[in-house]
């Protein structure tokens, strides 16, 4: 279980203090995307300030979406959008310090705020990814950046979306669902 992966479910002003980008409501996140004959409601946006070009969003959004077939990661009818950004690692150190009360830097930060949410256009979450941190682990498991920063990116959105790895069945079901998702993403680009 890693302990350098964390979320956050108070919601506090993060958003204000952090957020380098205004959110704008996005219609798009209720859309059909057809896959071969049938169709997939495409129920999640993960936003961002353009700073990861690496990762293709709307192919992550796919395949998170292909994956929920049966409910397994969020309802169906839930409208999730999701901020996504990359941070230094003082800003990282100082979220965690701040509301978690931890002094160390986690790799990804995610922030759930799926139980404060009123109407579909607020925000379900965040996520905070160190990319020192992402290009660091990158060099240690020998792959590259991109791999890296996709594999954080669907960690911390499975985090917002209510999975966790406390336990060993919690993170095999986490593990099931993030190389699911990793397999599907690479099959669309």
């Amino acid at each position: 279980m890693s302990n350098d992966t964390d979320i956050i479910t108070n919601k506090k002003t993060l958003t204000k203090l952090f957020s380098k980008q205004t959110t704008v409501i996005d219609k798009s996140c209720q859309k059909n995307v057809k896959s071969g004959q049938s169709k997939i409601q495409k129920m999640i946006k993960i936003i961002t300030d353009g700073s990861i070009p690496e990762i293709n969003l709307k192919h992550l959004e796919q395949a998170i979406s292909r994956n929920n077939l049966n409910n397994e990661i969020y309802k169906k009818e839930d409208v999730h959008q999701i901020n996504l950004q990359l941070l230094p690692n003082k800003d990282i150190i100082k979220l965690n310090k701040e509301f978690r009360d931890k002094d160390y830097l986690p790799d990804v930060l995610s922030f759930d705020y799926r139980q404060e949410k009123m109407f579909d256009h607020e925000l379900s979450g965040e996520i905070f990814i160190s990319l020192e941190k992402a290009k660091t682990q990158a060099l240690e498991k020998k792959h590259s950046l991109k791999e890296e920063l996709l594999f954080l990116t669907i960690h911390g959105t499975l985090h917002v979306l209510g999975f966790d790895h406390k336990n060993d069945s919690q993170e095999l079901e986490m593990k099931k669902f993030e190389d699911k998702i990793n397999n599907s993403y690479k099959n669309l680009t």
